[in-house]
């Protein structure tokens, strides 16, 4: 029943919300046993998260300071250096800059409808594989999806073998 209210609440003409529509209906739709598991997976997280120190001041900042989408229309790039931090950091972190910037490349559909010139805003992210827990098609479409608003997606790694799934290296 709320799945069903919070999915009325998107708009499907936005591409972000398309985005969140297809996540929420898979996950409503799976069986028992594997949403359970997800939850799990998720309450794990949440544990870590308020256990660790450089997360716990992250997310209790009054805000992020990164104005993401302007960076991106007006040049700006940002580094982010992770090299202190523990592997579920790096790879926490790591995946909502990710997510942040597919956000970001995603709200420019609105210059994208209007043809209105959108500058180039390459993501490189060096050692991909820390943050490449999503499936190879999640991987695929966010890239698509970022290139049609002049955003392309450069993933540097090690090499290939061990590295990512197999139908991402083919």
């Amino acid at each position: 029943k709320f799945g069903a209210q919070l999915l009325s609440k998107f708009d499907e003409t936005k591409a972000l919300d398309r985005q969140l529509i297809l996540y929420f209906s898979s996950l409503y739709s799976m069986k028992d046993r594997d949403y359970q598991q997800k939850v799990g997976s998720t309450l794990n997280k949440l544990r870590k998260i308020t256990l660790s120190e450089t997360l716990n001041s992250l997310f209790s900042a009054h805000t992020n300071g990164i104005k993401w989408r302007t960076g991106m229309d007006e040049g700006y790039f940002t580094i982010f250096d992770l090299s202190g931090l523990t592997s579920f950091e790096k790879q926490l972190i790591g995946s909502l800059c990710l997510t942040f910037s597919q956000l970001a490349a995603m709200s420019r559909e609105d210059s994208h409808r209007s043809g209105e010139y959108m500058p180039l805003h390459p993501i490189v992210v060096d050692e991909a594989p820390t943050f490449m827990e999503q499936s190879a098609d999640a991987i695929q479409s966010f890239a698509d999806e970022a290139r049609k608003y002049n955003v392309p997606v450069v993933l540097g790694m090690q090499g290939l073998e061990g590295q990512v799934p197999d139908d991402v290296a083919s």
